[in-house]
């Protein structure tokens, strides 16, 4: 997120400079965050549950083992990923939203 914010500074100073406020900005990063952190969590999930299945077989010697979906740990999963999300998104978030409009249409 830093790298976005970083690369999006003329884009928040656009913003600043029309009228957006700091938790404006804030919002719109700390969104960005979680829309993606939810979807990271998502698939990873899911792919891992599918290379689980796929490895299973190779480490038991019974043959009808098999691997319960668990509805409590896809939640877990889910939350956790967003948690952390936006956490590590949180400094990023606050310098955007404390940019200089002026510094930041100067780069153009």
């Amino acid at each position: 997120m830093m790298g976005s914010v970083r690369e999006r500074t003329s884009e928040f100073g656009i913003f600043m400079a029309i009228g957006f406020r700091r938790r404006h900005v804030i919002r719109m990063v700390l969104f960005e965050a979680a829309v993606i952190s939810a979807i990271a969590g998502v698939l990873g999930y899911f792919m891992g549950l599918g290379a689980t299945k796929l490895i299973l077989p190779f480490f038991t010697e019974s043959v009808g083992m098999s691997l319960a979906f668990d509805p409590l740990l896809t939640l877990g999963v889910f939350l956790a990923a967003v948690t952390l999300g936006l956490v590590s998104s949180a400094y990023p978030a606050v310098m955007a939203g404390n940019l200089d409009p002026n510094e930041a249409l100067r780069s153009l």
